[in-house]
């Protein structure tokens, strides 16, 4: 294989995402409500600006990961800037979930939106282990 077909493959490999478990005991004490004794989501979580049922309690595993995602738009809207997040619930399985929308490819991930109202992206499927994450600040508790 050619030089540059290597360099191409490195660049669309799938991104290594460090994930630090984090134990229940470690938790800051703005989340610590919102996470039950085995580290899950204990209440609903639910889409921002429509209030529709995203994942129902006890699923969603919360851990710390640096992620840049894009801006939080509508299907509408379009924007170049990104946020780094830190905060998220990882869903093993893409089944779990009760109303959420899944971007076309995009590199090695599928961007995670309210299937709703169309908002987001609100996280993203990591198409290498099929893993989903929900940026905790992109959601609320109910």
């Amino acid at each position: 294989m050619s030089q540059l077909k290597e360099e191409e493959l490195s660049q669309t490999t799938t991104e290594l995402v460090t994930t630090e478990l984090v134990t229940v005991n470690s938790i800051d004490s703005s989340i610590s409500s919102l996470v039950d004794s085995e580290g899950k989501n204990s209440k609903n979580l639910s889409c921002l600006h429509c209030n529709c049922l995203l994942l129902r309690p006890n699923i969603g595993l919360y851990v710390k990961i640096e992620k840049e995602l894009p801006s939080v738009m509508s299907r509408s809207e379009d924007t170049n800037q990104s946020e780094l997040l830190s905060d998220f619930w990882l869903v093993s399985d893409m089944f779990q979930f009760e109303n959420m929308a899944f971007s076309k490819n995009v590199k090695d991930v599928k961007y995670l939106a309210c299937a709703e109202c169309d908002i987001g992206p609100i996280g993203w499927h990591n198409l290498s282990d099929q893993k989903c994450y929900i940026a905790n600040n992109r959601i609320k508790h109910n």
